[in-house]
């Protein structure tokens, strides 16, 4: 029998009884699983952050029973559309629940909508999903009572009493219909007061108080002039006096400092400092102070990217969108056939609103087959042609042909260069020309191909198996590096050189035996009694390199390893590199998400890991 799985995902903030008792109902009505996702707004309704939200509910929602709280998942999320996606991660790949999508009532005369538009974005995952609607009780984005727009105007009236004990103790005594069943009343007390506060630096306003100060806003004079680097029509304060231009703002021109910004602003009017500071206010290129790795490695890139991926690199995508969600906003695409086999795509972002145009795109490709090359050329062509993009960046980690970018036989074609000039071809976008990024490419002269409209920057890999061996256990250290042949030495040994202190350098080279016959000698170095990790740009059969590990192992090394930046590995060949294969040679192996399609076929926890490019892109960028 199936699971009865129940989701509701809204905008709802800040949260109150009502979002408890919608867990409570769902629980109560035989669901198995429950998923509740907050969702993140540019600016927030109410002005207090779904993660400040998410907080509360989950002090709340821990007073249930445990095996009531072991079948709730409470999550934020950046867009809508990213409910389906998460509960399909969560629930695992081949999980068929029977999925109940929770709405609003406030959205029963919009039937079409919900089955045209929202309903999709779990029928994809689960072809079984269906609507339902909430009960009045139970609905936080409803306009009732117990929605949350009538506890927002509830705690309005509690602010306006402040100073007036016996106004303040009646307009407590109405919130008391929203305080959550296992709140004390001195705990809900503490938090109206701290709605009001600005605790945790956010401000609590209502849809008539946000009108005000989106006048205030949009016209102070510091404000104004701190926009000057987002590239908005002059005179600034002209184009934001109109409410749609405003809202044009938030969803195109706004960087995570404009929200702290906007913040901060509206807690000075909430606090009654309605002088205005631009000392006070969040420097345009300062770095976000603590927090992820994602924000330490930050170089002053504040471009707000709107991502549109491939189908084999959605995952990196949402990867993306997760690691840095102030500067990364991801939109799935669709990539269908027509009966005739003809493309049938639907780039993500368009609607229902339009997302993309006129931002700064980064387009993640995966010219993992000829076929998918061209539905991916139809898309840019599109971006380029038609969108009135800022600027796009494609995103080519690997370069498939990159090994043919040279040819000496006539008629035999340098596929590399073929790629390189249809890109170079595009329309121009935002009158800057298109960023192609591509990590380790196998010759690095193929830069040069890319011409015209196009620009093309090179990268590396190659810290992010620095950040593996300075992890490993000290006896197991790498301290030799092997390369399969003088090429790679060249490439590679300064970087390893300068950033691993007295580390050795071993190549290999073919040696021809006979006519017919080569086989793999040391060249340069000594590997005895060394940990070796063997590293090359990309790896196809795998021969070179499983010759490479038999002579270094036959050479006296202790340990070999492997790491290799692009996995082609056709016909699977990694198979036989796995523990029961015929070349168990290597003591590991590492290589790079670039090439996806192949990468997650490998499973994990036997030989190989492969190493997430997300955080080396972010800094790349």
């Amino acid at each position: 029998m199936s699971e009865r799985v129940a989701v509701y995902l809204g905008a709802s903030q800040p949260v109150h009884r009502t979002h408890t008792k919608l867990v409570r109902a769902l629980l109560d009505a035989g669901h198995d699983r429950v998923f509740v996702f907050l969702l993140r707004w540019r600016p927030e309704r109410f002005g207090i952050s779904a993660d400040t939200a998410a907080e509360h509910l989950r002090k709340w929602l821990a007073e249930l029973p445990p095996s009531d709280l072991a079948r709730v998942t409470l999550e934020v999320v950046q867009h809508d559309h990213e409910g389906g996606s998460r509960m399909r991660a969560i629930l695992g790949p081949d999980a068929t629940p029977e999925v109940e999508v929770c709405f609003s009532r406030k959205y029963e005369t919009q039937l079409e909508r919900i089955q045209s538009e929202w309903l999709p974005i779990y029928a994809r995952e689960f072809p079984s999903a269906k609507p339902q609607f909430l009960s009045e009780d139970t609905d936080p984005g409803g306009n009732t009572i117990a929605g949350t727009a009538a506890f927002a105007e509830a705690v309005r009236k509690f602010r306006e009493a402040q100073g007036a004990p016996e106004a303040a103790d009646a307009a407590m005594a109405e919130l008391e219909q929203w305080r959550p069943e296992h709140e004390t009343a001195t705990g809900w007390r503490a938090y109206m007061e701290g709605l009001l506060s600005g605790s945790a630096g956010e401000p609590f306003y209502t849809p008539a108080d946000k009108v005000l100060l989106d006048e205030a806003f949009f016209s102070d004079a510091d404000v104004l002039q701190s926009f000057s680097a987002l590239g908005l029509p002059s005179p600034a304060g002209e184009f934001l006096k109109l409410p749609k231009n405003q809202g044009t703002f938030w969803k195109k021109h706004a960087t995570a400092t404009e929200e702290a910004l906007w913040k901060q602003f509206c807690v000075r009017r909430q606090l009654g400092r309605q002088q205005s500071s631009a000392v006070e206010f969040p420097p345009r290129d300062s770095r976000i102070a603590g927090g992820s790795a994602i924000d330490a490695i930050r170089r002053g890139n504040q471009k707000r990217y709107v991502i549109l991926a491939a189908p084999s690199s959605e995952k990196l995508g949402e990867a993306l969108a997760a690691a840095d969600p102030g500067r990364m906003e991801y939109h799935k695409s669709k990539w269908n056939k027509f009966p005739d086999g003809t493309d049938n795509i639907t780039l993500g972002g368009f609607a229902p609103e339009d997302r993309v145009s006129g931002r700064d795109v980064l387009f993640l490709a995966s010219f993992d087959s000829n076929e998918t090359t061209m539905s991916q050329l139809h898309a840019l062509n599109y971006l380029c042609e038609t969108a009135f993009l800022t600027s796009l960046t494609i995103l080519l980690a690997f370069l498939p042909s990159g090994t043919m970018e040279r040819t000496l036989q006539p008629g035999r074609i340098a596929t590399a260069n073929s790629h390189a000039k249809i890109i170079s071809q595009m329309p121009p976008t935002g009158g800057a020309r298109t960023r192609v990024m591509i990590y380790d490419v196998h010759s690095p002269p193929t830069q040069f191909f890319f011409t015209g409209s196009c620009s093309c920057t090179l990268h590396t890999a190659c810290p992010l198996i620095l950040n593996k061996i300075s992890s490993m256990d000290p006896t197991m250290k790498i301290d030799c590096i092997a390369f399969p042949d003088d090429g790679a030495t060249k490439r590679f040994s300064k970087f390893f050189e300068k950033n691993l202190h007295g580390v050795e350098i071993v190549t290999c080279c073919k040696k021809r035996i006979t006519m017919t016959t080569r086989e793999v000698q040391i060249f340069d170095g000594d590997p005895s009694g060394k940990h070796v990790l063997i590293m090359d740009d990309l790896i196809q059969s795998g021969s070179t390199l499983y010759e490479c590990a038999v002579r270094l192992r036959e050479a006296g090394a202790k340990t070999v390893s492997g790491f290799v930046v692009h996995a082609v590995f056709p016909k699977e060949s990694w198979r036989r590199f796995l523990k029961d294969g015929d070349r168990t040679v290597f003591d590991r192996f590492w290589l790079t998400n670039s090439n996806p399609g192949v990468t997650m076929q490998i499973p994990d926890g036997d030989v190989f890991e492969v190493i997430d490019l997300t955080p080396q892109i972010v800094r790349d960028l």
